[in-house]
């Protein structure tokens, strides 16, 4: 294959199949992380507003009575 090819256009093919995956493995990290961080971004303030809904009833209770 490489007698077929000059000798630059062979390394910038070289250096393309070397770039492509790892190009590709980046993207598909980012992404994860963006998925993973929006997921942790999601949950903390439902659970932190599960901690104060209860305080919220009490007080709603203690106006009523």
């Amino acid at each position: 294959m490489s007698a077929l090819l000059p000798a630059p256009l062979s390394l910038l093919l070289l250096l393309l199949l070397l770039l492509v995956p790892l190009v590709l493995l980046l993207l598909a990290a980012a992404l994860l992380m963006r998925v993973l961080l929006a997921m942790t971004a999601a949950f903390p303030p439902a659970i932190a507003m599960q901690g104060k809904r209860a305080p919220v009833r009490d007080a709603g209770l203690g106006h009523s009575m």
